[in-house]
């Protein structure tokens, strides 16, 4: 065989046996990428571990119906039926007596809520009491009087109080209020305190919420009194109940800040 006819075969020979090695090289890269079953799902689910991870309920889909509507029903009354039976075997007993309260309360919430529309119907029925023609003309001299007293283009204080003094006399227990007031402060009537604490304390005798909170403030402070905390404290209180606003800041304050109060 001629030289160049033996290097040639040799050289097909040589790239036959490149090319057979080259695929089976191939070949085993391709099943070394394919990863097992076991090795998938452990890289998905992270490393080992003693938790055992499941995939969540679909609560969108109806659980399997064991049983028929039905029947379901049928167990639900009879379950109803047993409970109401035991609880009237029990409100039948004598010694039970919270059970039977139990079944009056219900009775009992109406006939209150029918028990005060009856009250606000009678309160509202009652007859108002008629002003006597004194009365009538204090009452009218303590509102042209708050009127002056309280106007926006010019008031005039001096006949306002005129007024408010010509109320009082004649009884009125608001306009006695407002000068007893101006008494004690020397506001637009002359200093007179010793005369203002008798008219709080005639009006405090007579329950208006108002006396007691100016002989609160008065014995507070010691003002024509002796300084008494103790029956500040007491008129504060009353004054509170009966709703004066005054007289509950006050007392609101002294049991914040814990003054002569537990």
């Amino acid at each position: 065989m001629p030289r160049h006819k033996l290097s040639i075969y040799l050289l097909f020979l040589l790239l036959a046996v490149q090319s057979i090695a080259e695929d089976k090289d191939k070949n085993k890269l391709e099943n070394s990428n394919i990863p097992d079953s076991d090795d998938s799902e452990t890289n998905e689910m992270g490393p080992p571990s003693a938790i055992t991870i499941v995939d969540a309920p679909d609560l969108s889909k109806e659980g399997p119906i064991t049983e028929s509507k039905e029947e379901e029903d049928e167990g639900i009354n009879s379950i109803l039926n047993e409970k109401l039976s035991a609880f009237d075997l029990l409100s039948a007993i004598p010694g039970e007596a919270w059970v039977q309260k139990l079944l009056a309360a219900d009775t009992d919430i109406d006939d209150e809520d029918s028990l005060s529309d009856t009250e606000v119907e009678v309160e509202d029925s009652e007859p108002q009491v008629e002003l006597t023609a004194e009365e009538k003309e204090a009452a009218a001299l303590y509102e042209m009087g708050m009127v002056k007293l309280n106007g926006t283009v010019k008031p005039n204080k001096a006949e306002a109080y005129g007024l408010l003094m010509r109320s009082a006399e004649l009884g009125n227990k608001d306009a006695k209020v407002m000068v007893a007031w101006a008494q004690l402060l020397g506001s637009y009537l002359p200093l007179d305190t010793s005369s203002a604490g008798r008219t709080f304390q005639e009006l405090a005798d007579s329950g208006v919420p108002d006396g007691h909170m100016a002989l609160g403030f008065m014995y507070a402070a010691g003002i024509s009194v002796n300084a008494s905390q103790a029956r500040a404290l007491v008129h504060y209180t009353f004054g509170a109940i009966g709703g004066n606003v005054w007289a509950q800041m006050a007392l609101g304050y002294r049991y914040w800040s814990g003054i002569t109060v537990p």
